[in-house]
């Protein structure tokens, strides 16, 4: 088997490190609340760090903008 019969196999998904979308969006939700890393925390049982790297890791652009409404221009 060649390796790039290997890397054919391989199905494609974004680089670093898996995450829960729905942590993800829970936190940035919260974080948009007003809430801290440490609230969070306390609030939903999450290691210190699993909250901070949340809290930093950005939304999927495409998930996270608001939708736009047709006839609207965005220029």
């Amino acid at each position: 088997m060649q390796l790039t019969e290997v890397i054919r196999g391989l199905s494609p998904r974004k680089p670093g490190k898996l995450i829960d979308e729905g942590r993800l969006r829970k936190v940035h939700q919260l974080k948009a609340e007003g809430l801290s890393q440490k609230q969070i925390t306390e609030k939903f049982g999450f290691s210190k760090q699993a909250a901070h790297d949340l809290w930093h890791r950005k939304l999927d652009v495409w998930d996270s903008s608001p939708p736009v409404e047709q006839g609207v221009s965005a220029w």
